[in-house]
């Protein structure tokens, strides 16, 4: 293995006692601290309670670069951390593009402080994720946006250990009773998740009208599976249209909590469709999941390495149907392996993105 000079501090928020760590940012800081590693750079991912927990997470890992990620530390504190910590790199990495930010009211006032605060601190960079949110702070404030995306990089045992035979016969599973059916006894029924948290920009309610249809199509009892236990952005109203949906319907709405990785990747294994149609997306983690598990899988525009045949139009339920039929049809021969080489052509020009950048 060869051997890195950086070190590097990812910081994720506790987002409250109820909700506890940001599943998805910690999965997509690992991620990439796994693929970092193999190049003999030192990562370490945190999770603090507020922003005063920083400087001591730094004493103890002695970073090169400091990664806060997303919006959650007030552009004051870093007037303080900095000339603690003169000689770090740091950076705000941003993970939604600016239609999803349009909820967080501070947001924009945030970014354009954090760009004053760098002319005078050189060493705090602005960062994120995605392009397309780069383009748009360089062509409305001329504002520089470091390039840092995402890489989809599991532990070899999230994914491998978790095998088809050991999930839908005797595995341990902690959501082996999500149903009350057993699939065996049930072989027409058609499972299709459709995972996250609950938010309008998600687009569950279209996803799951269209997976209704496509039962009805096949003559099929649909289970479509969700996170339940996360509402967030005007969610509840989301869940509840969900719920009602499903009422006096041949077909089941399937409630799951939240999981660690490892045992979401034997979820999504007892998949036969994964969706993930959202109006906006920067990388997409859940999609990621399912296309490197080979579970057949429909998407949107917004989750860029997706092959354009598996791309739904959000605003379309006939879209969606259509999309799902052709997912679904050429499962048996894995014809969506090409989601899975788009996936690993862009894992490859990432890490060479952060390899280079550091």
């Amino acid at each position: 293995m060869m051997t890195h000079d950086s070190r590097i501090l990812f910081v994720c928020k506790i987002r409250s006692h109820f909700y506890g760590p940001s599943f998805g940012l910690i999965n997509s800081c690992r991620f990439i601290a796994n693929a970092l590693e193999s190049y003999g750079i030192d990562c370490k991912v945190v999770s603090v309670v507020d922003n005063n927990d920083i400087d001591r997470e730094i004493h103890k890992f002695k970073p090169t670069h400091v990664f806060v990620e997303a919006l959650w530390v007030a552009p004051s504190k870093f007037k303080q951390l900095i000339p603690l910590h003169p000689k770090l790199k740091w950076y705000v990495r941003v993970h939604s593009n600016i239609s999803f930010l349009a909820n967080e009211g501070m947001a924009i006032e945030w970014l354009r402080e954090y760009y004053e605060i760098s002319k005078s601190y050189k060493s705090l960079r602005l960062a994120s994720n995605s392009e397309e949110f780069i383009e748009c702070f360089d062509v409305a404030y001329n504002i520089p946006v470091e390039y840092f995306p995402n890489i989809y990089c599991p532990k070899v045992e999230d994914c491998d250990a978790c095998s088809v035979e050991d999930d839908k016969g005797k595995g341990k599973g902690k959501d082996k009773k999500h149903d009350d059916d057993d699939k065996k006894e049930n072989s027409n029924r058609i499972d299709i998740g459709c995972f996250g948290a609950i938010r309008p920009m998600k687009n569950h309610l279209n996803q799951a009208l269209a997976s209704i249809a496509f039962g009805n199509e096949l003559r099929a009892k649909i289970h479509f599976h969700i996170n339940h236990d996360r509402c967030e952005s005007g969610g509840d109203p989301v869940l509840k249209n969900l719920v009602h949906a499903f009422e006096n319907t041949n077909h089941k709405l399937v409630f799951h909590p939240w999981v660690d990785h490892h045992d979401f990747i034997r979820l999504v294994k007892r998949m036969e469709v994964g969706l993930q149609v959202s109006m906006s997306e920067t990388f997409n983690i859940v999609a990621a999941d399912f296309v490197w598990n080979d579970i057949p899988f429909v998407g949107s525009d917004e989750i860029i390495w997706l092959d354009r045949r598996y791309k739904a139009d959000a605003n379309s339920v006939e879209s969606i149907i259509d999309k799902i039929r052709f997912a679904y049809k050429g499962r048996k021969h894995n014809a969506q392996k090409v989601n899975k080489e788009n996936l690993e052509k862009f894992n490859k020009k990432s890490t060479k993105i952060w390899i280079d950048a550091l």
